[in-house]
């Protein structure tokens, strides 16, 4: 059984940093669960298992009322 690594950060500003950890992650045979948690845009390359989206919504937010209000360039 292959063993899975969640990988959780923000891919909608670190999506380069993000992907070549996920590169080495998978050069020692593991797989990848990707949880989003960027609030400042959708990711262009990177497609999370979890989205931004719902890790706002299962806390109580709505991230586009985030994005609306800038709240993620407070952050």
């Amino acid at each position: 059984m292959k063993k899975i690594i969640a990988v959780i950060g923000a891919f909608d500003s670190k999506q380069m940093e993000y992907q070549y950890l996920i590169n080495k992650i998978h050069e020692y045979g593991c797989e990848t669960f990707l949880i989003d948690l960027g609030v400042l845009k959708e990711p262009e390359v990177l497609k999370p298992d979890i989205s931004a989206s719902f890790v706002a919504e299962t806390g109580g937010g709505n991230l586009q009322e985030f994005r609306k209000t800038r709240i993620g360039k407070q952050l």
